[in-house]
């Protein structure tokens, strides 16, 4: 036995031998008492816990009896493991829907195999919010002085052009359209389906997306074909594959750029560069703008910048951007909401093991007795845990795909099984998950392993100050993640909805927006417009170089030795009018007199603040053309991003930039409408596609981003809450098994069912306020900051501490409500018994 037994076990082991063998020594006498006490030193061995490893029976074999435990746990008790496992597994779904959309946007341009060296020169200092496009001879001029260049690319491109087949049947209007070097494709990576990117080198040679492919032959094999572009026959020398959703390159065409293009200030596009390996970008752009650039551009201040390629999708929020960007900070609240998603299940999780294991106590406490030691606790356990979680995983892969479709349908989020399912977070999850089975056993089995077991035998569970400390922990961190989750959802909610329905300062209902996308409908504009407007369900029509929410474009003004950015418009009359902008000074432009058509411009409010003058009409202001007279102030609009101040702005009446017509109708019958808009159009250019948009349907596409984001919120909201409910009521059942008999006492001796609600339910409901109060601290300094990012947002004020007593009173009706119905319950037993 000394050899064998552990030494904390010996002393015990033999106690219990020697007491056997008096007793049965008084009673049978010496001889059978020897022989009896053989006999039990043989039944008191356990292999399982011998010093000598040599003797023990197999790992597998304690596993697999641990596993045999769990599955009979979950069989036992099926209700309350059964919402465990479905709230984990969705916790786990949901997390892996979140990692796919961050690992998806983060990846924006990583497939190309220069993406690490590849950098957009960008200016600063011009423009206050600095701008992606510069001058394209800035690009060349870099690549012939500095050796650390290996590549520059110039593209270019045209918002508008007319495509038309060799037929000349299929006509199309495509905005994505552009020019580029010959070493475009050898910084960035793209999969042809047919011909190649050496075919761009030809003269008039023409590169199509597989989607225009399919669109306009039906077929990806379309090299040798002939598209018309703008009047000029491009052939056609390569198809590649439409990667809109890998990189922030937006286009459908590509052609070369002209060798001269670039020459003079005025051509202007973007330009990349591709660096030698190890080049510091701060210390080349010192560099770039040490280079004397005076024969380029010899009026403008130019602080040139570089931006890694792979950081535009997510951090770059420059004018003139080639497309629609994502959002670095949402980026990050969405990291920061999945790991608290994650850490609200791991804690639920452990609270459930926790409160599943010390219902066992008398059982551990027998084992104990007989001989178990704590790595044996341990294993099974562990074993244990791992069983549920195994089950939740895979329960959560289920839930993965069969909910796919729904998650798109709620978010506007599309993402592929392979992109949810991707190795990189599912691995991560796996070994989580194990580390959570694992550490979810530390718990018990220091507690079981520090009792003795007669105290389990006794009470069925000892309690202490410090376990208290641990559990009520572990339900204020549960409460203040959900708490905070739920509380930013309600806050960013209502900032989505603030935006969806804002007043931007003119109408944006009942308005068609009608490009000129052709140069006989911009020269015929006014004849357009007559005809326009004697349609009867037209009101009123106006043009104008771009539709509101471009508004013209931008524009660098010097004003007393500062750089700012302005933006400046062509408009005519009926601007104003139409969109309903006010007047706050002097008047807009009038038919009656010509000279405001040559000499005067209207500002808005925000241009008449920088020009810091008393009287702002009658001011000079510079535009690209002349000195211009300001004889009317507007009021501020929003013809930008919400998370941006209102810009100055100048407009001017200029027919020659009119490219846009903006139609207000009243007509319910808008198909019949848009048929006669067509009709007029198809009169002065049969060959262009008739191309429309209405203005407030523009508006909603250009918050689809925050939209997205609002729905993704609420989505975890209900996770949470889900998993937040069934974690307190874990614990909440957990201590009313354990205090059964304190309870049962209680009653017995007069106490009312209030009284017992509050004794087996203080502890959480001290935990809800506590949790409530953090939560509301730290949501208001976050949504603070969040809010900030927008020129146009919703106050904090008092609603957020609303909003948090509202939950607290949610949570602590559930939890009242709940432990009086076991209290009832519990009142039921005890008259049974008394009967």
């Amino acid at each position: 036995m000394q050899k064998f037994c552990p030494s904390e076990e010996l002393d015990e082991v033999e106690g219990d031998l020697v007491e056997l063998y008096l007793r049965r020594r008084s009673r049978y006498g010496k001889a059978i008492a020897n022989l009896g006490r053989f006999f039990e030193v043989l039944g008191f061995f356990n292999f399982q816990v011998l010093k000598n490893p040599r003797l023990s029976t197999g790992v597998w074999t304690v596993f697999r009896s641990a596993i045999k435990s769990g599955g009979r746990q979950v069989l036992t008790h099926k209700s309350s493991h059964l919402s465990n496992l479905v709230a984990i597994a969705l916790s786990i779904a949901t997390f892996l829907y979140l990692s796919a959309f961050i690992l998806k946007e983060e990846s924006y341009d990583q497939f190309h195999k220069n993406a690490q060296s590849a950098y957009r020169l960008y200016t600063e200092g011009t423009f206050e919010r600095g701008n992606s496009i510069v001058p394209l001879s800035i690009g060349t001029h870099i690549e012939q002085n500095l050796p650390e260049v290996i590549n520059s690319v110039r593209m270019e491109r045209s918002h508008h052009v007319n495509v038309s087949d060799e037929s000349g049947d299929n006509r199309f209007y495509e905005r994505l359209f552009v020019q580029v070097d010959d070493a475009f494709f050898d910084v960035f990576d793209y999969q042809f389906l047919d011909g190649s990117a050496r075919g761009l080198k030809t003269p008039n040679a023409l590169l199509i997306s597989d989607r225009l492919a399919q669109r306009y032959f039906g077929k990806l094999n379309v090299v040798g074909e002939t598209l018309t572009i703008e009047n000029t026959d491009y052939l056609i020398q390569g198809v590649f594959e439409n990667i809109r959703e890998k990189s922030h390159l937006d286009f459908e065409l590509i052609a070369s750029i002209s060798k001269t293009a670039g020459q003079g200030f005025s051509s202007q596009g973007w330009t990349y560069l591709q660096l030698k390996g190890g080049t510091d970008p701060i210390i080349f752009e010192e560099k770039i703008n040490e280079l004397d650039m005076s024969a380029l551009v010899p009026s403008a201040k130019m602080n040139l910048r570089v931006q890694p390629v792979t950081d535009i999708h997510l951090k770059s929020d420059l004018l003139a951007e080639i497309g629609t960007n994502g959002n670095y900070n949402s980026i990050r609240t969405l990291k920061l909401i999945s790991f608290l998603l994650l850490t609200l299940a791991i804690a639920g999780f452990i609270n459930f093991i926790s409160v599943a294991v010390f219902k066992r106590s008398k059982e551990v406490a027998l084992r104990r007795i007989m001989g178990s030691l704590r790595s044996q606790f341990f294993v099974q356990f562990t074993t244990e845990s791992l069983v549920i979680l195994t089950l939740s995983l895979g329960f959560a892969f289920l839930l993965t795909l069969s909910l796919s479709g729904l998650f798109e349908q709620v978010t506007g989020v599309n993402l592929s099984a392979a992109e949810i399912m991707n190795p990189q977070t599912t691995l991560l999850l796996v070994f989580l998950l194990l580390a959570v089975g694992v550490i979810s056993s530390l718990y018990p089995t220091i507690v079981f392993s520090s009792l003795k077991p007669v105290l389990f035998l006794r009470s069925g569970l000892v309690q202490s100050s410090g376990k208290a400390l641990f559990r009520s922990a572990l339900i204020s961190l549960q409460l203040i993640i959900t708490c905070g989750l739920i509380i930013s959802t309600l806050v960013i909610y209502q900032q989505i909805d603030y935006l969806s329905n804002a007043d931007l300062g003119y109408k944006k209902d009942h308005v068609l927006i009608l490009p000129l996308t052709s140069s006989k409908l911009r020269e015929n504009y006014a004849l357009i417009k007559s005809e326009l407007n004697d349609i009867p369900a037209v009101s009123m029509v106006a043009a104008s170089q771009s539709s509101p929410l471009g508004a013209g474009f931008q524009r660098s003004l010097e004003v007393e030795g500062v750089q700012y950015t302005v933006k400046q418009m062509s408009v005519d009359i009926e601007y104003f009018e139409l969109l309903k902008l006010l007047t706050k000074e002097g008047r807009t432009f009038s038919a009656e007199l010509q000279t405001d058509k040559l000499s005067t411009v209207v500002i808005n409010e925000s241009m008449a603040a920088l020009l810091d003058q008393e009287d702002v009409l009658g001011a000079s202001v510079s535009t690209f053309m002349a000195e211009k007279k300001v004889i009317g102030v507007i009021k501020d609009y929003h013809v930008g991003s919400l998370h941006e101040q209102a810009v100055p702005m100048i407009f001017e009446y200029d027919p020659g930039y009119f490219s846009y017509f903006l139609i207000s109708f009243e007509s319910t019958d808008v198909s019949s409408l848009i048929d006669q808009v067509g009709g007029v159009i198809s009169e002065f250019d049969a060959e262009v596609p008739f191309e429309f948009d209405f203005l407030d349907q523009a508006y909603a596409r250009k918050y689809q981003e925050e939209r997205q984001l609002g729905k993704i919120f609420v989505w975890f909201s209900v996770v949470t809450v889900i998993i937040g409910i069934v974690g307190v009521f874990s614990i909440l059942s957990f201590y009313f098994q354990s205090r059964m008999m304190e309870l049962s006492i209680r009653k017995i001796l007069g106490s009312s069912n209030t009284s017992l609600a509050f004794v087996i339910s203080k502890e959480t409901l001290y935990a809800s306020i506590i949790a409530v109060t953090l939560a509301s601290v730290l949501g208001y300094y976050g949504l603070k900051s969040w809010l900030d990012a927008f020129a146009m947002r919703i106050e904090l004020s008092l609603w957020l501490p609303l909003y948090s007593v509202a939950l607290l009173g949610v949570i602590l009706l559930s939890i009242l409500l709940s432990v009086l119905r076991r209290v009832h319950l519990m009142n039921i037993r005890i008259q049974l018994i008394q009967n």
